[in-house]
Protein backbone atom coordinates (compact mmCIF):
# COMPACT_ATOMS: atom_id res chain seq x y z
CA UNK A 1 0.00 0.00 0.00
CA UNK A 2 2.53 2.55 0.78
CA UNK A 3 4.53 1.53 -2.64
CA UNK A 4 1.23 2.24 -4.31
CA UNK A 5 0.54 5.56 -2.29
CA UNK A 6 4.54 6.55 -3.49
CA UNK A 7 4.23 5.23 -6.97
CA UNK A 8 1.17 7.17 -7.56
CA UNK A 9 3.18 10.21 -6.48
CA UNK A 10 5.51 10.06 -8.73
CA UNK A 11 3.35 9.63 -12.01
CA UNK A 12 1.39 12.35 -11.03
CA UNK A 13 4.37 14.78 -9.77
CA UNK A 14 6.38 13.31 -13.32
CA UNK A 15 3.53 14.05 -15.15
CA UNK A 16 3.11 17.69 -14.11
CA UNK A 17 6.76 18.45 -14.04
CA UNK A 18 6.90 17.31 -17.71
CA UNK A 19 3.59 19.40 -18.76
CA UNK A 20 4.68 22.10 -16.82
CA UNK A 21 8.46 22.27 -18.50
CA UNK A 22 7.28 21.07 -22.37
CA UNK A 23 6.06 24.35 -23.53
CA UNK A 24 9.02 25.85 -23.00
CA UNK A 25 10.36 24.19 -25.60
CA UNK A 26 7.75 25.57 -28.37
CA UNK A 27 8.52 28.73 -29.85
CA UNK A 28 11.40 29.54 -28.40
CA UNK A 29 15.45 28.54 -28.94
CA UNK A 30 16.27 24.59 -28.13
CA UNK A 31 17.28 24.20 -24.73
CA UNK A 32 18.68 20.41 -24.12
CA UNK A 33 19.14 20.69 -20.79
CA UNK A 34 15.00 21.34 -20.54
CA UNK A 35 14.95 18.72 -23.29
CA UNK A 36 16.64 16.14 -21.33
CA UNK A 37 14.29 17.45 -17.93
CA UNK A 38 11.08 16.68 -20.05
CA UNK A 39 12.60 13.20 -20.94
CA UNK A 40 13.64 12.42 -17.16
CA UNK A 41 10.16 13.21 -16.17
CA UNK A 42 8.32 11.48 -19.10
CA UNK A 43 10.58 8.54 -18.37
CA UNK A 44 9.62 8.80 -14.05
CA UNK A 45 6.83 8.95 -15.16
CA UNK A 46 6.11 5.85 -17.34
CA UNK A 47 8.47 4.11 -15.06
CA UNK A 48 6.02 4.15 -11.94
CA UNK A 49 2.93 3.98 -14.07
CA UNK A 50 3.12 0.67 -15.54
CA UNK A 51 3.57 -0.30 -11.63
CA UNK A 52 0.24 0.88 -10.53
CA UNK A 53 -2.13 -2.08 -10.01
CA UNK A 54 -4.87 -1.15 -12.21
CA UNK A 55 -2.05 -0.64 -15.63
CA UNK A 56 0.03 -3.64 -14.16
CA UNK A 57 -2.44 -6.03 -14.95
CA UNK A 58 -3.03 -4.84 -18.20
CA UNK A 59 -0.24 -4.53 -19.38
CA UNK A 60 0.68 -7.70 -18.16
CA UNK A 61 -2.61 -9.32 -20.28
CA UNK A 62 -1.69 -7.15 -23.48
CA UNK A 63 1.91 -7.69 -23.38
CA UNK A 64 3.08 -10.93 -25.13
CA UNK A 65 6.45 -11.90 -24.23
CA UNK A 66 7.08 -12.03 -20.40
CA UNK A 67 9.70 -9.88 -20.07
CA UNK A 68 8.25 -7.21 -22.34
CA UNK A 69 7.35 -5.04 -19.49
CA UNK A 70 10.67 -5.66 -17.43
CA UNK A 71 12.42 -4.56 -20.23
CA UNK A 72 10.45 -1.58 -20.86
CA UNK A 73 11.15 -0.45 -17.11
CA UNK A 74 14.40 -1.15 -17.09
CA UNK A 75 14.75 1.01 -20.23
CA UNK A 76 13.24 3.98 -18.57
CA UNK A 77 15.38 3.97 -15.81
CA UNK A 78 18.20 3.97 -18.33
CA UNK A 79 16.74 6.43 -19.77
CA UNK A 80 16.21 8.87 -17.35
CA UNK A 81 19.47 8.17 -15.77
CA UNK A 82 21.26 9.64 -19.16
CA UNK A 83 18.75 11.98 -19.07
CA UNK A 84 19.95 13.48 -15.67
CA UNK A 85 23.39 13.35 -16.84
CA UNK A 86 23.31 15.50 -20.13
CA UNK A 87 21.04 17.81 -17.79
CA UNK A 88 23.77 18.20 -15.33
CA UNK A 89 26.46 18.42 -18.21
CA UNK A 90 24.96 21.43 -19.49
CA UNK A 91 24.81 23.22 -16.51
CA UNK A 92 28.30 22.75 -15.49
CA UNK A 93 30.45 22.93 -18.71
CA UNK A 94 30.48 25.63 -21.17
CA UNK A 95 28.44 24.99 -24.30
CA UNK A 96 31.22 23.56 -26.78
CA UNK A 97 32.03 21.21 -24.28
CA UNK A 98 28.57 20.38 -22.71
CA UNK A 99 27.62 19.53 -26.23
CA UNK A 100 30.54 16.90 -26.89
CA UNK A 101 30.01 15.31 -23.40
CA UNK A 102 26.14 14.81 -23.66
CA UNK A 103 26.41 13.03 -27.04
CA UNK A 104 29.49 10.79 -25.13
CA UNK A 105 26.93 9.78 -22.39
CA UNK A 106 24.09 9.37 -24.43
CA UNK A 107 26.15 6.72 -26.88
CA UNK A 108 27.22 5.28 -23.88
CA UNK A 109 23.69 4.97 -22.15
CA UNK A 110 22.09 4.16 -25.60
CA UNK A 111 24.71 1.24 -25.58
CA UNK A 112 24.00 -0.15 -22.02
CA UNK A 113 20.28 0.30 -23.58
CA UNK A 114 21.16 -1.78 -27.19
CA UNK A 115 23.03 -4.73 -25.12
CA UNK A 116 20.06 -5.10 -22.34
CA UNK A 117 17.40 -5.43 -25.39
CA UNK A 118 19.56 -7.47 -27.62
CA UNK A 119 20.31 -9.90 -24.29
CA UNK A 120 16.43 -9.99 -23.18
CA UNK A 121 15.67 -10.97 -26.60
CA UNK A 122 18.10 -13.79 -27.94
CA UNK A 123 18.34 -15.06 -24.37
CA UNK A 124 14.27 -14.93 -24.13
CA UNK A 125 14.56 -13.25 -20.27
CA UNK A 126 13.25 -13.53 -17.81
CA UNK A 127 11.79 -16.92 -18.29
CA UNK A 128 8.26 -16.30 -16.24
CA UNK A 129 5.79 -13.63 -16.67
CA UNK A 130 6.01 -11.04 -13.51
CA UNK A 131 2.83 -10.39 -11.15
CA UNK A 132 4.48 -10.22 -7.93
CA UNK A 133 7.15 -9.93 -6.25
CA UNK A 134 7.72 -13.61 -6.19
CA UNK A 135 7.63 -13.96 -9.78
CA UNK A 136 10.40 -11.59 -9.72
CA UNK A 137 12.45 -14.02 -7.09
CA UNK A 138 11.75 -16.85 -9.46
CA UNK A 139 13.34 -14.63 -12.45
CA UNK A 140 16.38 -13.79 -9.95
CA UNK A 141 17.58 -17.53 -9.36
CA UNK A 142 17.91 -17.52 -13.34
CA UNK A 143 22.42 -16.87 -13.36
CA UNK A 144 21.43 -15.21 -16.83
CA UNK A 145 18.72 -12.76 -15.32
CA UNK A 146 20.76 -12.23 -12.29
CA UNK A 147 23.30 -11.38 -13.97
CA UNK A 148 21.60 -8.86 -16.31
CA UNK A 149 20.06 -7.09 -13.51
CA UNK A 150 23.18 -6.89 -11.15
CA UNK A 151 24.73 -4.89 -14.18
CA UNK A 152 21.32 -3.05 -14.54
CA UNK A 153 21.65 -1.41 -10.72
CA UNK A 154 24.87 -1.06 -11.26
CA UNK A 155 24.23 1.25 -14.24
CA UNK A 156 21.87 2.94 -12.30
CA UNK A 157 23.93 3.39 -9.03
CA UNK A 158 26.80 4.95 -11.07
CA UNK A 159 24.60 7.63 -12.81
CA UNK A 160 23.04 8.01 -9.34
CA UNK A 161 26.10 8.78 -7.70
CA UNK A 162 27.43 10.91 -10.15
CA UNK A 163 23.72 12.86 -9.82
CA UNK A 164 24.68 13.42 -6.12
CA UNK A 165 28.03 14.46 -6.25
CA UNK A 166 27.27 17.13 -8.31
CA UNK A 167 24.67 17.76 -6.92
CA UNK A 168 26.16 18.22 -3.78
CA UNK A 169 28.40 20.71 -4.92
CA UNK A 170 26.15 22.91 -6.29
CA UNK A 171 24.27 22.68 -3.30
CA UNK A 172 26.85 24.53 -1.41
CA UNK A 173 27.65 27.25 -3.94
CA UNK A 174 24.38 27.97 -5.22
CA UNK A 175 23.70 31.52 -4.88
CA UNK A 176 19.33 31.22 -4.97
CA UNK A 177 17.83 29.65 -2.20
CA UNK A 178 15.41 27.74 -3.95
CA UNK A 179 18.12 26.57 -6.26
CA UNK A 180 20.40 25.32 -3.36
CA UNK A 181 17.24 23.63 -1.96
CA UNK A 182 16.19 21.90 -4.85
CA UNK A 183 19.99 20.40 -5.26
CA UNK A 184 19.73 19.65 -1.29
CA UNK A 185 16.61 17.87 -2.76
CA UNK A 186 17.95 15.93 -5.55
CA UNK A 187 21.03 14.62 -3.48
CA UNK A 188 18.68 13.43 -0.82
CA UNK A 189 17.06 11.07 -3.96
CA UNK A 190 20.20 10.12 -5.12
CA UNK A 191 21.55 8.90 -1.86
CA UNK A 192 18.08 6.92 -1.34
CA UNK A 193 18.10 5.17 -4.37
CA UNK A 194 21.84 4.59 -4.25
CA UNK A 195 20.60 2.73 -0.41
CA UNK A 196 17.47 0.54 -3.06
CA UNK A 197 20.40 0.01 -5.34
CA UNK A 198 22.42 -1.71 -2.56
CA UNK A 199 19.51 -3.52 -0.98
CA UNK A 200 18.46 -4.89 -4.19
CA UNK A 201 22.07 -6.18 -5.38
CA UNK A 202 22.06 -8.00 -1.76
CA UNK A 203 18.55 -9.53 -2.22
CA UNK A 204 19.44 -10.44 -6.03
CA UNK A 205 23.13 -11.77 -4.60
CA UNK A 206 21.17 -13.68 -1.93
CA UNK A 207 18.43 -15.18 -4.26
CA UNK A 208 21.10 -16.56 -6.68
CA UNK A 209 22.86 -18.09 -3.88
CA UNK A 210 19.61 -19.74 -3.60
CA UNK A 211 17.76 -18.06 -0.29
CA UNK A 212 14.11 -18.14 -0.47
CA UNK A 213 13.48 -14.85 1.84
CA UNK A 214 11.69 -11.77 -0.04
CA UNK A 215 12.50 -8.93 1.81
CA UNK A 216 9.72 -6.30 2.89
CA UNK A 217 7.98 -4.28 0.52
CA UNK A 218 8.80 -1.52 3.08
CA UNK A 219 12.17 -1.73 1.15
CA UNK A 220 10.69 -0.47 -2.33
CA UNK A 221 9.92 2.95 0.03
CA UNK A 222 13.78 3.89 -0.92
CA UNK A 223 12.89 3.44 -4.63
CA UNK A 224 10.66 5.42 -4.55
CA UNK A 225 11.12 8.33 -2.20
CA UNK A 226 14.69 8.90 -4.13
CA UNK A 227 13.03 9.82 -7.66
CA UNK A 228 9.94 11.79 -5.82
CA UNK A 229 12.48 13.72 -3.96
CA UNK A 230 14.22 14.10 -7.54
CA UNK A 231 11.18 15.32 -9.17
CA UNK A 232 10.82 17.96 -6.47
CA UNK A 233 14.48 19.17 -6.48
CA UNK A 234 14.58 19.69 -10.53
CA UNK A 235 11.51 21.87 -10.63
CA UNK A 236 11.57 23.90 -7.07
CA UNK A 237 14.10 26.66 -8.28
CA UNK A 238 11.21 27.09 -10.99
CA UNK A 239 8.02 27.72 -8.74
CA UNK A 240 9.97 28.10 -5.22
CA UNK A 241 10.26 31.58 -5.98
CA UNK A 242 6.73 32.03 -6.80
CA UNK A 243 5.22 29.98 -3.71
CA UNK A 244 8.02 32.54 -1.41
CA UNK A 245 6.29 35.44 -3.13
CA UNK A 246 2.67 34.65 -2.82
CA UNK A 247 3.69 34.24 1.09
CA UNK A 248 5.46 37.59 1.01
CA UNK A 249 2.35 38.97 -0.27
CA UNK A 250 0.10 37.19 1.70
CA UNK A 251 1.98 38.11 5.32
CA UNK A 252 1.49 41.80 3.87
CA UNK A 253 -2.10 41.61 3.47
CA UNK A 254 -2.16 39.78 6.85
CA UNK A 255 0.28 42.64 8.56
CA UNK A 256 -1.90 45.54 6.52
CA UNK A 257 -4.98 44.45 7.82
CA UNK A 258 -3.86 43.83 11.43
CA UNK A 259 -2.38 47.33 11.72
CA UNK A 260 -5.43 48.99 10.95
CA UNK A 261 -6.64 49.63 14.00
CA UNK A 262 -3.49 51.31 15.71
CA UNK A 263 -3.47 53.28 12.53
CA UNK A 264 -6.90 54.32 12.75
CA UNK A 265 -6.57 55.77 16.21
CA UNK A 266 -3.17 57.73 15.51
CA UNK A 267 -5.10 59.17 12.46
CA UNK A 268 -8.54 60.35 14.51
CA UNK A 269 -5.85 62.50 16.56
CA UNK A 270 -2.98 63.12 14.22
CA UNK A 271 -4.77 63.30 10.87
CA UNK A 272 -1.23 64.67 8.99
CA UNK A 273 0.14 61.56 8.99
CA UNK A 274 -1.90 60.21 6.40
CA UNK A 275 -1.34 60.45 2.68
CA UNK A 276 -4.88 60.20 2.01
CA UNK A 277 -7.70 60.02 3.97
CA UNK A 278 -8.52 56.37 5.19
CA UNK A 279 -11.33 54.26 2.99
CA UNK A 280 -14.44 52.11 4.18
CA UNK A 281 -13.56 48.96 5.84
CA UNK A 282 -14.43 47.07 3.10
CA UNK A 283 -12.75 48.47 0.63
CA UNK A 284 -9.63 48.39 2.63
CA UNK A 285 -10.33 44.09 3.01
CA UNK A 286 -9.84 43.98 -0.87
CA UNK A 287 -6.45 42.96 -2.17
CA UNK A 288 -4.67 45.73 -3.87
CA UNK A 289 -2.07 46.09 -6.15
CA UNK A 290 1.00 48.32 -4.49
CA UNK A 291 0.38 46.28 -1.35
CA UNK A 292 4.28 46.01 0.06
CA UNK A 293 3.90 49.89 -0.64
CA UNK A 294 0.54 50.59 1.33
CA UNK A 295 2.25 48.39 4.38
CA UNK A 296 5.20 50.69 4.00
CA UNK A 297 3.32 53.73 4.25
CA UNK A 298 1.23 52.35 7.20
CA UNK A 299 4.05 51.50 8.71
CA UNK A 300 5.69 55.26 8.41
CA UNK A 301 2.50 56.52 9.36
CA UNK A 302 2.21 54.89 12.46
CA UNK A 303 5.54 55.67 13.53
CA UNK A 304 4.78 59.41 12.64
CA UNK A 305 1.97 59.14 14.68
CA UNK A 306 3.85 57.79 17.78
CA UNK A 307 6.87 60.40 17.03
CA UNK A 308 4.04 63.39 17.69
CA UNK A 309 2.94 61.26 21.24
CA UNK A 310 6.67 61.44 22.18
CA UNK A 311 6.54 64.88 21.59
CA UNK A 312 3.44 65.55 22.98
CA UNK A 313 4.43 63.71 26.43
CA UNK A 314 7.85 65.14 26.70
CA UNK A 315 6.51 68.74 26.86
CA UNK A 316 4.30 67.58 29.55
CA UNK A 317 7.22 66.44 31.58
CA UNK A 318 9.24 69.99 31.83
CA UNK A 319 12.42 67.82 32.66
CA UNK A 320 15.17 67.86 29.97
CA UNK A 321 15.12 64.42 27.71
CA UNK A 322 18.62 64.19 28.51
CA UNK A 323 18.54 63.68 32.32
CA UNK A 324 16.19 60.69 31.60
CA UNK A 325 16.83 56.71 31.70
CA UNK A 326 16.62 55.47 28.15
CA UNK A 327 14.73 51.94 28.45
CA UNK A 328 13.41 49.67 25.96
CA UNK A 329 10.11 48.85 26.37
CA UNK A 330 8.11 45.89 26.17
CA UNK A 331 4.64 45.50 23.69
CA UNK A 332 2.30 45.77 26.16
CA UNK A 333 3.98 49.00 27.45
CA UNK A 334 4.20 50.58 24.02
CA UNK A 335 0.57 49.82 23.19
CA UNK A 336 -0.53 50.80 27.08
CA UNK A 337 1.12 54.38 26.20
CA UNK A 338 -0.48 54.91 22.62
CA UNK A 339 -3.20 54.13 24.19
CA UNK A 340 -3.58 56.71 27.42
CA UNK A 341 -2.46 59.25 24.96
CA UNK A 342 -4.86 58.64 22.12
CA UNK A 343 -7.66 58.65 25.48
CA UNK A 344 -6.53 61.79 26.59
CA UNK A 345 -6.28 63.33 23.41
CA UNK A 346 -9.73 62.66 22.33
CA UNK A 347 -11.14 63.22 26.09
CA UNK A 348 -9.55 66.81 25.75
CA UNK A 349 -6.63 66.85 28.25
CA UNK A 350 -4.29 69.24 27.82
CA UNK A 351 -1.02 66.77 27.95
CA UNK A 352 0.02 63.72 29.22
CA UNK A 353 2.62 62.68 32.33
CA UNK A 354 5.33 60.12 31.04
CA UNK A 355 5.65 57.04 33.39
CA UNK A 356 7.64 57.38 36.08
CA UNK A 357 11.36 55.74 35.47
CA UNK A 358 10.43 55.19 31.95
CA UNK A 359 11.25 57.01 28.81
CA UNK A 360 9.25 56.54 26.04
CA UNK A 361 11.30 55.18 23.73
CA UNK A 362 9.87 53.88 20.51
CA UNK A 363 13.16 53.48 18.79
CA UNK A 364 12.92 51.53 15.34
CA UNK A 365 13.45 48.01 14.37
CA UNK A 366 16.43 47.53 11.81
CA UNK A 367 14.26 46.87 8.68
CA UNK A 368 11.02 46.87 7.36
CA UNK A 369 10.20 43.72 8.31
CA UNK A 370 11.28 43.48 12.03
CA UNK A 371 9.83 47.50 12.17
CA UNK A 372 6.57 45.66 10.63
CA UNK A 373 6.60 42.54 12.86
CA UNK A 374 6.97 44.21 16.07
CA UNK A 375 4.44 47.27 14.98
CA UNK A 376 1.55 44.24 14.77
CA UNK A 377 2.52 42.93 18.28
CA UNK A 378 1.67 46.60 19.31
CA UNK A 379 -1.26 46.60 17.47
CA UNK A 380 -2.80 43.28 18.72
CA UNK A 381 -1.87 44.17 22.03
CA UNK A 382 -3.63 48.18 21.81
CA UNK A 383 -7.19 46.29 20.23
CA UNK A 384 -6.97 44.20 22.98
CA UNK A 385 -6.81 47.46 25.07
CA UNK A 386 -9.22 49.01 23.65
CA UNK A 387 -12.04 46.16 24.73
CA UNK A 388 -11.35 47.50 27.97
CA UNK A 389 -10.67 50.31 30.65
CA UNK A 390 -7.77 51.36 31.07
CA UNK A 391 -6.91 52.56 34.83
CA UNK A 392 -3.07 53.82 34.14
CA UNK A 393 0.36 52.68 32.82
CA UNK A 394 1.33 49.55 34.19
CA UNK A 395 5.08 48.26 33.51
Amino acid sequence: MTYQALAWCCVTGGMAAFLYKVPGLVGGRTDPARIALCVYFLATCLYFAVSLEPLRSLTVTLVGPPGAMLLFVEAMVIVLTAAQQVVLVHWADPPESAARKARRRIAGYGIALLALSLAFVLLELPRYRVCSDADMLRNLRDPCYATLYLAHLALYAVGQFETGRRCLHYARIAGRPWLSRGMWAVTAGSVCILCYCVMRSVETLGTWLGSTTLWSSHWWVTGSMGPLLQIFGWTVPCWGPRVSAAYRCATAYWSYQRLRPLWEALYRITPDIALEPPRSRFIDLLPRRGLSYRLYRRVIEIRDGQLSLRSYRVEADERPVADRQVQEITVAQEAAMIMADVRARMAGSSAVAAPAGVHASFSPQSGLSAETHRLTQVARAFRRLQRQPLNGFRE
